[in-house]
C-alpha cells in the first residue's frame, strides 16, 4: 500500500531479510543503539538469524524512491529504495505492545551546543506519520478496525521517549493525521527505578538511597521488546 507525504510517496511492505537488513542494521543504530542506554548491539547475523525469527511477518517497513531534496531544493533523482520507518506489534493483556519501532532520523541533525537543525541533503522524516501509517498496517494484520466509520479505539504502550518523539512531530502534520492519536488519554506509566543516580559525597548520609539523587538529565533506558530473550 502507499500514502503521499508531501513531495514523497511512502510505501508500506513486510521486511524482507536479508535484502533489508543493511538499511535496518544501520538506521537501528542511529536511531536506538546511539541514543538509548541498554539496547542491544545488533550484529548482521543477529538481525538476520534472530530478528528475523522472532518477529516473522509482523515486522512492516515503510519505504520511499522519492528523490532527495537538496538545500537549493534542487532535485536529485535517485530510484534506490530507501527505508525510512519500520514497526512490529504484538497483543499483550487487553493492549498493543510496540515490539520494535524506529525511523530514519539521519536528516534530523542537531548542533549540540546550539540545540539548532544543521542542513543537510536529506529532508526529516516525521516521526509522528511513519508511526500512523505503519501502525495502521500492523493493526489491519492483527484483525483490528481503526479508521473509518467502523474504527475503534485501541490501546499501544511504548516507550515515553518514542511518544514524546511522536508527539511533537505530530503537531505539525494536518489535522487529519492528528486525530488518529488521542493526545489527552495518554497514561505515563514509567519506571521511577534508580538506574540513573549520582553521589553527593559532600554531605554525610545515613543510608545508600539518602546519598542519592536523580541525575537532571539521563540517558533514556530503552529495551526493546524485540531483544527481551
Amino acid at each position: 500500500s502507499s500514502e503521499s507525504t508531501g513531495n514523497q510517496s511512502a510505501f508500506m511492505r513486510q521486511a524482507q531479510f536479508p535484502k533489508d537488513t543493511p538499511q535496518l542494521m544501520k538506521l537501528h543504530q542511529i536511531f536506538s543503539e546511539q541514543r538509548f542506554a541498554g539496547c542491544i548491539i545488533r550484529s548482521e547475523t543477529y538481525w538476520n538469524d534472530y530478528v528475523s525469527a522472532e518477529l516473522g511477518d509482523t515486522l512492516w517497513v515503510m519505504t520511499t524512491t522519492s528523490s532527495s531534496y537538496h538545500e537549493d531544493d534542487s532535485k536529485n533523482e535517485d530510484s534506490e529504495e530507501r527505508i525510512v520507518g519500520w514497526i512490529s506489534i504484538r497483543k499483550r493483556g487487553g493492549r498493543y505492545q510496540l515490539r520494535e519501532f524506529g525511523a530514519d532520523i539521519s536528516a534530523d541533525e542537531r548542533d549540540k551546543e546550539t540545540g539548532e537543525a544543521k542542513v543537510t541533503l536529506k529532508k526529516p522524516v516525521n516521526m509522528a506519520f511513519v508511526m500512523k501509517e505503519l501502525l495502521s498496517k500492523a493493526l489491519s494484520q492483527a484483525g483490528e478496525t481503526v479508521e473509518g466509520d467502523e474504527g475503534s479505539a485501541v490501546s499501544l504502550h511504548l516507550p515515553t521517549v518514542v511518544w514524546n518523539e511522536i508527539k511533537r512531530d505530530a503537531s505539525i502534520l494536518d489535522s487529519c493525521h492528528q486525530i488518529y492519536f488521542d493526545f489527552d488519554g495518554v497514561q505515563v506509566d514509567d519506571d521511577d527505578g534508580w538506574m540513573y543516580v549520582v553521589f553527593d559525597e559532600s554531605k554525610e548520609q545515613t543510608n545508600v538511597f539518602d546519598s542519592t539523587m536523580r541525575n537532571e538529565d539521563p540517558v533514556p533506558h530503552l529495551v526493546w521488546p524485540t531483544d527481551s530473550f
